[in-house]
């Protein structure tokens, strides 16, 4: 289980003692659309990763107390109602799972899926999430009338934090948020895309996908979690 450690101190490392804490709030208060909701160009404020801003989304699970002590929420920069123009944009979760709730590979690999895929099935009213997992994008589109309503990264991260919390492994999340213009990006989208390549690799093992490793760019990864396993 110790696999996606490094991802998640490199994370934290680029987060660094910057930063905001937001409350959480469990049960949330924001409504959720129970929809995919279409938000109208009319109706918009701005954009979360719009445009060829960075928009990057991603999910690392770890049973280090110390990277993940307990639920938090995390904004570095501006909130949503301070926001006024497309900006670029980061949200990620770091999940403590509990010690030995892992079984297998197998459930390893279900686990990081189904906690990945919290993102769809998640609609804040106002909050109109875009994903294209083949480029790592998350775009997120902001409501005029829900933002003068009070729609802020601690209700749609305390919707999230309930979200993850489903899943009986997850102990505790630090949910971050980012709009933070100066932020390295790039170091935490190379970041996660080793995260993503380890995952791909759990794929293969428990797929027993059949591949010409000799040729295959994850070749040095996947030695690297038959390893760990």
């Amino acid at each position: 289980m110790k696999m996606y450690d490094k991802t998640v101190g490199e994370v934290l490392s680029l987060i660094g003692n910057g930063g905001e804490n937001l409350p959480v709030v469990l049960p949330p208060t924001w409504p959720d659309e129970g929809r995919n909701q279409l938000i109208f160009s009319q109706d918009a404020a701005y954009e979360l990763g719009g445009g060829q801003l960075s928009a990057i989304g991603g999910v690392c699970i770890t049973e280090d107390r110390e990277a993940v002590g307990e639920d938090e929420i995390v904004l570095l920069g501006k909130d949503l109602p301070d926001l006024r123009e497309d900006t670029p944009y980061a949200r990620i979760a770091l999940i403590r799972v509990k010690e030995g709730s892992v079984e297998d590979t197998n459930h390893l690999y279900k686990l990081v899926r189904a906690q990945e895929y919290v993102r769809y099935h998640l609609y804040p009213q106002g909050f109109m999430m875009r994903i294209s997992s083949m480029k790592n994008r998350e775009t997120v589109r902001l409501r005029k009338s829900d933002l003068q309503a009070g729609l802020s990264f601690d209700k749609v991260g305390s919707m999230f934090l309930e979200a993850y919390h489903q899943l009986p492994e997850v102990e505790a999340v630090k949910l971050i948020f980012v709009t933070d213009p100066a932020f390295d990006y790039d170091a935490l989208s190379q970041s996660l895309l080793r995260s993503e390549q380890i995952t791909q690799a759990l794929d293969h093992l428990v797929n027993k996908v059949n591949m010409d490793c000799h040729s295959c760019a994850l070749q040095e990864i996947c030695e690297e979690v038959e390893k760990m396993l």
